[in-house]
């Protein structure tokens, strides 16, 4: 976890920020698999995007957030996303439009 000022650390494209601005950090397991992580959401908000994408050809996954991901300056923040929001990843299946160009 990057401290705060620092900006989001490499790999965090589309993380949710707290009212301080503190980057919230993405799955690394996730990333070295060639997902992307997109952004945060939650509820009704999170299955629209879901079917968006997947609509738009992507493979999708919702995580829950972790409490982890927010570092030790917001914990507080964490537990409160943890319950309600989930991170959305997605990237393209191996047949996609490119690899047949």
């Amino acid at each position: 976890m990057t401290s705060a000022g620092q900006g989001p650390p490499k790999g965090a494209r589309g993380a949710v920020s707290s009212a301080r601005s503190l980057p919230v950090v993405g799955s690394r397991n996730r990333e070295a698999e060639g997902w992307e992580r997109r952004f945060v959401a939650e509820g009704a908000r999170a299955e629209e995007m879901i079917r968006l994408y997947q609509d738009l050809g992507f493979q999708v996954v919702a995580d829950p957030v972790r409490v982890d991901e927010f570092g030790q300056l917001c914990e507080a923040c964490g537990m409160v996303a943890q319950a309600a929001f989930v991170a959305i990843y997605t990237r393209r299946p191996a047949h996609s439009f490119e690899e047949q160009g």
